[in-house]
Protein backbone atom coordinates (compact mmCIF):
# COMPACT_ATOMS: atom_id res chain seq x y z
CA UNK A 1 0.00 0.00 0.00
CA UNK A 2 0.99 3.35 -0.86
CA UNK A 3 -0.21 6.54 1.05
CA UNK A 4 0.58 10.06 1.01
CA UNK A 5 -0.68 13.60 2.28
CA UNK A 6 -0.26 16.93 0.40
CA UNK A 7 -1.07 20.62 0.14
CA UNK A 8 -3.64 21.08 3.81
CA UNK A 9 -3.38 17.66 4.21
CA UNK A 10 -5.36 16.17 1.97
CA UNK A 11 -4.89 12.29 1.68
CA UNK A 12 -4.39 9.78 -1.40
CA UNK A 13 -4.43 6.30 -1.18
CA UNK A 14 -2.93 4.60 -4.26
CA UNK A 15 -4.08 1.62 -6.15
CA UNK A 16 -2.14 -1.43 -4.28
CA UNK A 17 1.60 -2.03 -5.06
CA UNK A 18 2.36 -5.62 -7.07
CA UNK A 19 5.63 -6.71 -8.03
CA UNK A 20 7.03 -4.23 -5.93
CA UNK A 21 7.15 -1.55 -8.54
CA UNK A 22 4.03 -0.61 -10.45
CA UNK A 23 0.58 -0.54 -9.52
CA UNK A 24 -2.83 -0.07 -11.44
CA UNK A 25 -6.46 0.26 -10.21
CA UNK A 26 -8.79 2.93 -8.12
CA UNK A 27 -6.53 6.23 -6.48
CA UNK A 28 -8.79 7.31 -3.68
CA UNK A 29 -8.34 10.82 -2.58
CA UNK A 30 -9.42 12.39 0.89
CA UNK A 31 -10.60 16.18 1.64
CA UNK A 32 -9.13 17.73 4.44
CA UNK A 33 -11.71 18.68 6.89
CA UNK A 34 -14.12 20.80 6.37
CA UNK A 35 -13.27 21.49 3.13
CA UNK A 36 -14.51 19.46 -0.42
CA UNK A 37 -12.94 18.63 -3.70
CA UNK A 38 -14.85 20.43 -6.59
CA UNK A 39 -16.93 17.80 -6.73
CA UNK A 40 -18.80 18.27 -3.94
CA UNK A 41 -17.68 15.57 -2.30
CA UNK A 42 -14.76 15.00 0.26
CA UNK A 43 -13.66 11.71 -1.52
CA UNK A 44 -12.53 12.02 -4.96
CA UNK A 45 -11.56 7.96 -6.73
CA UNK A 46 -9.76 7.87 -10.10
CA UNK A 47 -8.50 5.32 -12.10
CA UNK A 48 -4.69 5.51 -12.17
CA UNK A 49 -0.98 3.57 -12.88
CA UNK A 50 2.21 4.21 -12.41
CA UNK A 51 5.47 2.73 -10.83
CA UNK A 52 7.74 3.21 -7.64
CA UNK A 53 11.19 3.77 -7.71
CA UNK A 54 12.45 2.07 -3.95
CA UNK A 55 11.68 4.70 -1.53
CA UNK A 56 12.86 7.86 -3.94
CA UNK A 57 10.11 8.43 -6.04
CA UNK A 58 6.41 7.66 -6.78
CA UNK A 59 5.08 8.52 -10.56
CA UNK A 60 1.90 7.97 -12.42
CA UNK A 61 -1.23 9.34 -14.26
CA UNK A 62 -4.40 9.25 -13.55
CA UNK A 63 -8.33 9.95 -15.56
CA UNK A 64 -11.57 9.78 -13.93
CA UNK A 65 -15.10 10.87 -14.74
CA UNK A 66 -15.58 14.24 -15.10
CA UNK A 67 -12.53 15.22 -14.37
CA UNK A 68 -9.40 15.98 -16.34
CA UNK A 69 -6.62 13.33 -16.87
CA UNK A 70 -3.16 14.29 -15.31
CA UNK A 71 -0.02 12.83 -13.97
CA UNK A 72 1.17 12.77 -10.53
CA UNK A 73 4.76 12.28 -8.80
CA UNK A 74 5.57 12.38 -5.00
CA UNK A 75 9.04 12.03 -3.68
CA UNK A 76 10.05 11.70 -0.01
CA UNK A 77 10.11 15.41 1.27
CA UNK A 78 12.86 15.75 4.11
CA UNK A 79 13.69 11.86 5.15
CA UNK A 80 15.52 10.84 8.66
CA UNK A 81 19.27 11.76 8.27
CA UNK A 82 19.35 8.96 11.04
CA UNK A 83 17.46 5.90 12.41
CA UNK A 84 14.15 5.54 13.87
CA UNK A 85 13.92 7.01 17.44
CA UNK A 86 12.01 4.84 19.81
CA UNK A 87 8.71 6.93 20.75
CA UNK A 88 8.33 7.21 24.48
CA UNK A 89 7.46 9.85 27.11
CA UNK A 90 4.35 12.27 26.60
CA UNK A 91 3.73 14.22 22.73
CA UNK A 92 1.58 16.77 21.86
CA UNK A 93 -0.33 17.10 18.66
CA UNK A 94 -3.10 17.93 16.35
CA UNK A 95 -5.57 16.21 13.94
CA UNK A 96 -5.02 18.35 11.26
CA UNK A 97 -8.44 19.81 10.06
CA UNK A 98 -10.12 20.05 13.72
CA UNK A 99 -9.50 22.17 16.62
CA UNK A 100 -8.81 18.95 18.81
CA UNK A 101 -5.45 18.79 20.47
CA UNK A 102 -3.25 15.58 21.53
CA UNK A 103 -1.82 14.55 24.24
CA UNK A 104 -0.40 10.73 24.38
CA UNK A 105 1.79 8.98 26.64
CA UNK A 106 3.96 5.99 25.02
CA UNK A 107 5.77 3.23 26.34
CA UNK A 108 8.29 1.46 25.02
CA UNK A 109 6.26 -1.27 24.42
CA UNK A 110 4.62 0.62 21.48
CA UNK A 111 1.41 1.40 23.39
CA UNK A 112 0.13 4.66 24.52
CA UNK A 113 -2.99 6.55 26.69
CA UNK A 114 -3.84 10.09 26.81
CA UNK A 115 -6.05 12.68 25.40
CA UNK A 116 -8.12 14.29 22.70
CA UNK A 117 -9.04 17.98 24.03
CA UNK A 118 -12.02 19.01 21.63
CA UNK A 119 -13.57 22.63 21.84
CA UNK A 120 -15.59 23.51 24.97
CA UNK A 121 -13.60 21.59 27.01
CA UNK A 122 -14.68 18.31 25.69
CA UNK A 123 -12.41 15.55 25.73
CA UNK A 124 -12.20 12.38 24.71
CA UNK A 125 -9.94 9.21 26.63
CA UNK A 126 -7.93 7.30 24.10
CA UNK A 127 -5.73 4.49 23.76
CA UNK A 128 -3.80 2.92 20.85
CA UNK A 129 -0.68 0.91 19.81
CA UNK A 130 2.47 1.67 17.31
CA UNK A 131 4.11 -0.89 15.68
CA UNK A 132 7.22 -0.60 13.35
CA UNK A 133 7.73 -2.67 10.90
CA UNK A 134 10.81 -4.01 11.04
CA UNK A 135 13.48 -1.62 11.09
CA UNK A 136 11.66 0.96 8.57
CA UNK A 137 10.14 3.79 8.91
CA UNK A 138 6.65 2.74 8.97
CA UNK A 139 4.53 2.16 11.38
CA UNK A 140 1.33 0.27 11.81
CA UNK A 141 -1.02 2.36 13.94
CA UNK A 142 -4.23 2.17 15.82
CA UNK A 143 -6.17 4.57 18.25
CA UNK A 144 -9.25 4.18 19.92
CA UNK A 145 -11.54 6.60 21.58
CA UNK A 146 -12.37 4.65 24.76
CA UNK A 147 -14.61 7.26 27.16
CA UNK A 148 -15.27 10.63 27.96
CA UNK A 149 -17.14 12.94 25.42
CA UNK A 150 -16.47 10.92 21.89
CA UNK A 151 -18.53 7.87 20.70
CA UNK A 152 -16.65 4.79 21.04
CA UNK A 153 -13.97 4.58 17.54
CA UNK A 154 -11.72 2.71 16.52
CA UNK A 155 -9.24 4.08 13.84
CA UNK A 156 -6.59 2.80 11.72
CA UNK A 157 -3.51 3.51 9.89
CA UNK A 158 0.01 4.20 9.10
CA UNK A 159 2.67 6.48 10.21
CA UNK A 160 6.15 7.51 9.80
CA UNK A 161 9.04 9.95 11.89
CA UNK A 162 10.76 12.79 10.61
CA UNK A 163 12.23 15.69 11.87
CA UNK A 164 10.37 18.19 9.69
CA UNK A 165 7.65 20.23 10.87
CA UNK A 166 5.54 19.93 7.58
CA UNK A 167 2.35 21.90 9.31
CA UNK A 168 4.21 24.28 10.95
CA UNK A 169 2.63 23.45 14.40
CA UNK A 170 5.53 23.61 16.76
CA UNK A 171 7.38 26.44 15.96
CA UNK A 172 9.58 24.78 13.16
CA UNK A 173 11.76 23.40 15.79
CA UNK A 174 14.02 20.71 15.48
CA UNK A 175 11.81 18.07 17.35
CA UNK A 176 11.02 14.35 16.47
CA UNK A 177 7.43 14.27 15.02
CA UNK A 178 5.21 11.07 14.37
CA UNK A 179 2.76 11.61 11.66
CA UNK A 180 -0.23 9.21 11.26
CA UNK A 181 -2.56 8.92 8.34
CA UNK A 182 -5.42 7.43 9.63
CA UNK A 183 -7.32 6.10 7.10
CA UNK A 184 -10.34 3.30 8.45
CA UNK A 185 -12.44 3.87 10.98
CA UNK A 186 -15.13 1.95 12.84
CA UNK A 187 -17.80 4.50 12.68
CA UNK A 188 -18.25 5.40 8.89
CA UNK A 189 -18.86 9.13 8.52
CA UNK A 190 -15.35 10.10 10.59
CA UNK A 191 -13.08 11.29 7.65
CA UNK A 192 -9.56 10.04 6.97
CA UNK A 193 -7.13 12.25 8.70
CA UNK A 194 -3.70 13.31 9.57
CA UNK A 195 -2.56 12.74 12.97
CA UNK A 196 0.72 15.18 14.14
CA UNK A 197 2.56 14.14 17.42
CA UNK A 198 6.15 15.73 18.81
CA UNK A 199 8.27 16.23 21.59
CA UNK A 200 8.75 20.50 22.30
Amino acid sequence: MAVLFYGPANIVQLPTVTGGSSFSGNLTAHAVNPTLFSNGSAVATETAQGSVNSATSIRGSFTGNGTPAGTFSAVPYAPLSASVVPVSGTLNGKIIGFADALQLTFSSNGRFTGGDFGPGGSVCNVNGTLTQEGTHNVFDVTYSNTSGSCMPDIDTGIAFESTTDYFNLNGAKDAVYLYGIMLTSTRPQVRPSVYVTYQQ
